[in-house]
């Protein structure tokens, strides 16, 4: 019935690992030159503000977005895009490749948590 259609839109997404940066940013691997679209999002639970930029293919970062605590945003990706997220010195905590979507719409969307 047309009534099921005019529920409002959500996001459907899966949980997406983070990976540790120990050797600094140069053993983050790099973005490939292209891909498929997908999506990715991003959720800061950190006590402090997070920058996430994503890494391309020669190794240059780009600023997305700066999150605060609670804070979370979308972005259009492609797939295997590498995805950083940074302190607020710029310091690399964790890096995203982003995924396919899944076959019903869910994309990665990764959860940053410090203590």
């Amino acid at each position: 019935s047309p009534d099921k259609w005019s529920a409002s839109r959500r996001d459907y997404v899966f949980y997406l690992s983070g990976h540790e940066i120990p050797d600094g940013i140069d053993s983050v691997p790099l973005s490939p030159v292209d891909g498929n679209a997908t999506k990715i999002g991003f959720i800061n639970r950190a006590e402090f503000p997070v920058d996430v930029r994503w890494l391309d293919h020669n190794g240059t970062l780009h600023y997305f977005t700066r999150l605060g605590q609670d804070h979370g945003a979308n972005a259009e990706a492609f797939v295997g895009q590498t995805w950083l997220v940074s302190d607020g010195e710029g310091t690399p905590l964790l890096y995203y490749i982003a995924e396919k979507e899944t076959p019903d719409g869910a994309f990665g969307k990764g959860n940053f948590t410090r203590d």
